[in-house]
């Protein structure tokens, strides 16, 4: 018996639910039992972003017989989505120990999942953020701020802050309607490195003060 009891964060990129899916195709040859004690998608059940239509592997998978993949927030805890994903693996033996009721995670509960995903709002921040892992920039990983932050050598970090500046007239109506507290667009001066990207020097970082959960878009 094989059992899986790891914290989600309902985004497609995140690994630990391809990692199971392979685990689950190594059980499936050895007629090993897979029971998945389920927990809350801390991102909730809203359903959004681009669904796959190649195999990327450990950053969302398209299985034999799937037309195309999940999208990047797919509003299912763990055992859920392995149950929808169950027709396209080879048949194995699995029991999900369902939760009692549906719950939202609070603050004050989450237990980081992994080093880069350190609080609750980095979840859904990762959901879109998470996309420039695939790019030459930088996704923040090193700093303090994982994934609130992006940026690279080649990036003009100036021209993007007046762009913003020329712009956020929109984004003022937005908060005064969203009751945000403070609207910060800073330039800063940073240095770190991720291998194999390059060392940031400048990023632009736009930062809300608000209830994230309420607002925060794929």
């Amino acid at each position: 018996m094989l059992i899986y009891d790891i914290q989600d964060v309902g985004a497609r990129y995140y690994t630990y639910i391809w990692t199971l899916t392979y685990t689950i195709e190594s059980c499936a040859k050895n007629n090993v039992e897979v029971v998945i004690f389920d927990r809350p998608n801390p991102i909730g059940r809203k359903i959004e972003g681009c669904p796959l239509r190649i195999d990327a592997g450990l950053i969302g998978r398209l299985l034999p017989g799937q037309t195309f993949g999940i999208p990047q927030r797919y509003g299912l805890t763990v055992g859920e989505l392995i149950i929808f994903l169950r027709v396209y693996l080879p048949f194995f033996k699995l029991t999900v120990i369902k939760m009692s009721k549906w719950y939202q995670i609070k603050d004050n509960e989450w237990v980081l999942s992994s080093p880069n995903i350190p609080t609750l709002d980095t979840t859904y921040i990762y959901a879109g953020m998470g996309l420039f892992e695939g790019t030459t920039a930088s996704e923040g990983r090193g700093t303090t701020k994982p994934f609130q932050l992006t940026g690279n050598i080649h990036v003009n970090a100036s021209q993007i802050r007046n762009y913003f500046k020329t712009n956020v007239l929109i984004l003022k109506y937005r908060a005064k309607a969203l009751n945000m507290e403070r609207l910060f667009m800073l330039e800063t001066p940073i240095s770190f490195q991720h291998s194999p990207k390059t060392i940031i020097r400048y990023v632009v970082e736009l930062r809300f003060i608000l209830p994230i959960a309420n607002v925060f878009r794929v």
